[in-house]
């Protein structure tokens, strides 16, 4: 049996909450200058957090007899039953508590439950709809994306079409990632049978598919790029920058593509949604931080984390060889 890795709820929603943090950060780049108030914006930090490593919890509880036959070291593989529960309850607890202290709105609360029922449903029976085929690609966004986004608009009562645009996008990407990890864990999914996308349909299909929605991601980033440039004028030098590098990037790319070192990521993924996706969905969240830091020094330890842990992930997923 694997050992207890406690700090596996903690690590990944630590770095997986600061790509929840576009649409908020938009909210007070938006606000009038001088009236927003870092130590909320703290709070509306610390309940994405918890609200992923609550979805984290849950998925590792349903999917623990799947990882220990397949021989993953996950974090509940090694727990009592009752234990396992426990961190559950706890975690949903926190949520839903931080939620309320921060908002003090039934709205906010609602939202954020129906976030947090949708992520049940996306992992654990009856429902788990992420062994049913091309709905767990479908449903995933919305726990993971378009309720984080409703949140921030919410809490700042920040309404507007590029909002929508900002869901949309960031539901593509998330669609992406959720069916390229589906094709890369294609083979343990088929010995634990789970009927992801890829088990239940092929893997030449799941590509085909994984093709489009690459294209289709290239086009969202790009769009929502210019729309936080539209709306924040320091955001127009992150943009403008990344399209001056693009074509350098580019060649770069091609040869890295035709090396031996080419993974699995670099031959089934088009250059415009690495680059520009990598700045826009990964690395805006740092960005923006770092623009609120320079119009209020109170979110300077917001920047530094979220330069900290952005810079860490790019470098991982440069350096990872998924196969």
């Amino acid at each position: 049996m694997p050992p207890f890795d406690g700090l596996r709820i903690i690590r990944g929603p630590l770095y997986k909450s600061t790509l929840l943090l576009t649409a908020p950060l938009l909210c007070v780049l938006l606000l009038t200058p001088g009236s927003a108030d870092a130590p909320t914006f703290y709070m509306f930090f610390l309940n994405m957090f918890l609200y992923l490593c609550f979805a984290y919890a849950v998925n590792d509880w349903a999917d623990r007899e799947a990882d220990l036959a397949a021989g993953k070291r996950r974090t509940f593989s090694s727990l009592p039953a009752s234990t396992a529960r426990a961190i559950v309850a706890a975690l949903l607890l926190a949520t839903l508590a931080v939620g309320y202290r921060l908002s003090r709105s039934w709205l906010y609360i609602g939202v954020l439950s129906t976030g947090l029922l949708l992520g049940v449903a996306y992992s654990a029976r009856p429902f788990r709809f992420k062994g049913r085929g091309i709905w767990g690609v479908i449903i995933a966004p919305l726990p993971g994306k378009v309720i984080p986004v409703c949140l921030a608009c919410i809490h700042y009562r920040r309404f507007g079409w590029y909002f929508l645009v900002v869901a949309l996008a960031e539901s593509v990407k998330n669609a992406i990632d959720i069916l390229f990890h589906q094709i890369v864990d294609y083979k343990n999914d088929w010995n634990s049978g789970i009927r992801t996308y890829p088990v239940a349909r092929g893997v030449e299909p799941a590509r085909l598919l994984l093709h489009r929605l690459a294209a289709g991601g290239t086009l969202a980033a790009i769009s929502m790029g210019t729309i936080l440039a539209w709306l924040v004028t320091e955001y127009r030098w992150v943009l403008g920058v990344a399209c001056l590098l693009a074509v350098p990037a580019a060649l770069l790319g091609r040869r890295l593509n035709s090396s031996p070192r080419a993974g699995f990521a670099e031959l089934n993924l088009p250059f415009g949604y690495v680059w520009f996706g990598g700045i826009v969905f990964l690395q805006s969240p740092m960005w923006l931080s770092g623009i609120a830091a320079w119009r209020s020094p109170s979110f300077l330890p917001l920047a530094a984390v979220v330069a900290i842990l952005t810079i860490s992930q790019t470098a991982f997923y440069l350096r990872y060889r998924y196969y």
